[in-house]
């Protein structure tokens, strides 16, 4: 099976109909703290910080926040599924994408377990 493809950095190829998973998903195993990023290039930001208990989500930010009620059992974000860590820090931008993506991890994964950092 193949997961998402990115190839980086010039045209943003991205193969299609490919299972969406975490970028990073590897490093956050058994880790009770994690950091959900926009982008690979703000994963290895994280990661020059020391940071390595990063991901980054697929697809990047949504351009704005969805209006349609959560199904039952969630699948529309189903990657966050894998999201077992007690607390998950939002590193997201300041922009309206980055805003929409900080309130649709809420909305997915439940703001009880949520912080939110803005990276600007």
């Amino acid at each position: 099976m193949l997961t998402t493809c990115v190839i980086q950095p010039i045209d943003m190829i991205k193969e299609e109909n490919t299972e969406k998973i975490l970028y990073g998903l590897d490093d956050i195993v058994g880790q009770s703290d994690i950091i959900i990023v926009e982008g690979e290039m703000d994963k290895l930001a994280m990661e020059e910080a020391g940071f390595f208990n990063c991901v980054v989500v697929p697809d990047g930010a949504p351009p704005s926040v969805s209006s349609k009620e959560l199904p039952s059992p969630d699948q529309s974000f189903f990657y966050s599924n894998n999201v077992s860590a007690t607390r998950v820090i939002r590193a997201t931008d300041g922009d309206p994408p980055g805003q929409a993506l900080a309130e649709e991890l809420a909305r997915h994964i439940g703001k009880e377990k949520l912080e939110w950092f803005c990276l600007d």
